[in-house]
């Protein structure tokens, strides 16, 4: 498994995952499938910030996750994270986050991570408190889904407390 930079493949995979109600959540909160044409339009918007997009691939070229990353602060040695990962292959889960964590943590002298996570994604919580993130707040009504608002658990982790699983 490896990290790869954003590509056509990753966006296609991407595309693919934000028909599944809970991917798609994960993905920056998207409230409702998009078009590809939006999708890609709202990608090619995102990654003009201090944004970029990270796929995880197997050695067979098969793109089972990514990592978008936003308000990247090199500055401040900060970053948000959202943790995407196609559900047939959630069991590389760890591994994609062990080799994310040592690019952001060693390579890019990233030293917080940040992220927003909603009611409903119960799994995603528990990895990221296993992970070793701790909880700063809840935000009422953060996410507007298209099954109704939801509030946001804000998580951080320093690099000085990951767990590698």
């Amino acid at each position: 498994m490896k990290l790869i930079p954003y590509s056509t493949e990753v966006f296609e995979a991407m595309y693919k995952w934000q028909s599944d109600d809970e991917t798609r959540k994960s993905m920056g909160g998207l409230s409702v499938p998009m078009r590809e044409d939006e999708l890609l339009f709202a990608h090619q918007q995102f990654l003009n910030g201090n944004n970029a997009v990270l796929g995880v691939s197997t050695e067979e070229g098969t793109i089972i996750g990514c990592f978008m990353m936003d308000s990247i602060s090199s500055r401040h040695k900060r970053m948000n994270v959202h943790i995407v990962f196609d559900k047939e292959h959630l069991r590389h889960v760890k591994e994609g986050v062990t080799l994310f964590f040592n690019f952001v943590f060693n390579e890019q002298n990233i030293d917080w991570i940040h992220c927003y996570l909603g009611d409903s994604q119960k799994k995603s919580i528990n990895l990221v408190e296993e992970l070793g993130f701790i909880k700063r707040c809840t935000i009422p009504d953060y996410f507007n889904f298209s099954d109704g608002a939801c509030s946001a658990h804000l998580y951080s982790l320093n690099k000085l407390r990951r767990k590698d699983l």
